[in-house]
């Protein structure tokens, strides 16, 4: 459905930040806010689907900045780890009390499985990726952070698997939270499946993904048990590292990724979105943009452009070879 982004297609244009030099740099709005292409501006020419990722808020720009580039390192890490279907290390949570207390039953039951995994990245700045696999519902989801210290982004994986889990059980019941905000109109019911209790999601979904259109669909597929292979690289991973192994950022974590990113010649702007009642309260809002990351979608509208999703892992000594187009895993990944 996209067209392509050629020099002489015509389209709206806003100011943002060179991070490194400050300078006034033009970018495409389209690429700086969400849904753009709904309403007053729905004629506008759509050259990709919605930019999930590098939006964030903070107590600050500064914050919110640093808040961003984490979201797109980890965005990146993740969709080049998984299109690419390289391996990941295992990170063993027996190791880690302070997050194995976190994760405690209240009730006893021990049918919930976490798996922790090392998501390999270029970049330094640790990306870790946490699987709750609910045994007795038969769910699975990922969730997935970047922060300077890996104990911090371990935490706040397994608290979004956590929560996706919730999100997962809303779909599972007919008359859960999810099928509710659909009926009251939260929810657009059309990237959604009708509902299945035998939950052969499978079986509605086409061969190739292409009706898999949003994150949330993404949910649903995963509702169907048959599908849980996808993530077997996840529950038993070849390696596996300790995460006091893993680097972290000292310092500023904000001006650390940048000279990561500028090291590996990538750009960074920033687009203060921030509207005039937020601004009342201190927070601010920006977009980060850093051409050549690869930001996240759901299957059916991939990034699969430029040269680092084929050419990095093997690079990196992640795989043994050149990743070839027809190699590269179309299933979607288990997060929403």
């Amino acid at each position: 459905p996209f067209i392509p982004f050629t020099r002489d297609l015509p389209v709206r244009w806003v100011e943002g930040q060179d991070m490194y030099t400050g300078a006034t740099v033009m970018v495409p709005a389209s690429q700086v806010y969400i849904n753009y292409h709904i309403g007053a501006l729905g004629h506008e020419p759509q050259t990709h689907f919605v930019m999930y990722s590098g939006i964030a808020a903070g107590r600050g720009r500064g914050d919110a900045e640093r808040a961003a580039l984490e979201e797109l390192i980890e965005r990146d890490a993740t969709m080049i780890w998984w299109l690419s279907g390289s391996p990941c290390q295992g990170i063993d949570l027996n190791a880690l009390p302070e997050l194995s207390r976190l994760l405690e039953s209240p009730n006893g039951t021990a049918d919930v499985d976490y798996h922790v995994i090392r998501i390999p990245s270029l970049f330094a700045a640790p990306v870790i990726g946490a699987l709750c696999h609910d045994r007795r519902n038969q769910t699975v989801s990922l969730g997935v952070a970047c922060r300077a210290d890996p104990l911090a982004a371990a935490r706040k994986a397994l608290i979004e698997a956590a929560q996706l889990r919730g999100f997962a059980l809303g779909l599972l019941d007919p008359e859960g939270s999810v099928w509710t905000a659909m009926a009251r109109g939260y929810l657009d019911p059309g990237v959604y499946m009708p509902y299945r209790a035998d939950r052969c999601y499978r079986q509605s979904f086409a061969a190739d993904y292409h009706d898999i259109t949003d994150l949330g669909s993404q949910s649903q597929f995963y509702l169907d048990p048959s599908t849980h292979h996808h993530v077997e690289r996840i529950l038993r991973p070849a390696q596996s590292i300790a995460l006091a192994d893993l680097p972290r950022i000292n310092g500023d974590s904000r001006a650390g990724i940048l000279r990561q990113l500028h090291s590996h010649g990538f750009r960074a702007i920033s687009v203060d979105v921030t509207t005039p009642d937020v601004a009342l309260s201190g927070m601010r809002v920006v977009r980060v943009i850093v051409p050549g990351l690869y930001p996240n979608a759901p299957a059916a509208f991939p990034f699969l452009g430029g040269r680092r999703l084929y050419q990095e892992p093997a690079a990196l000594g992640w795989l043994p070879d050149t990743v070839q187009p027809e190699q590269v895993v179309r299933a979607p990944l288990p997060h929403s």
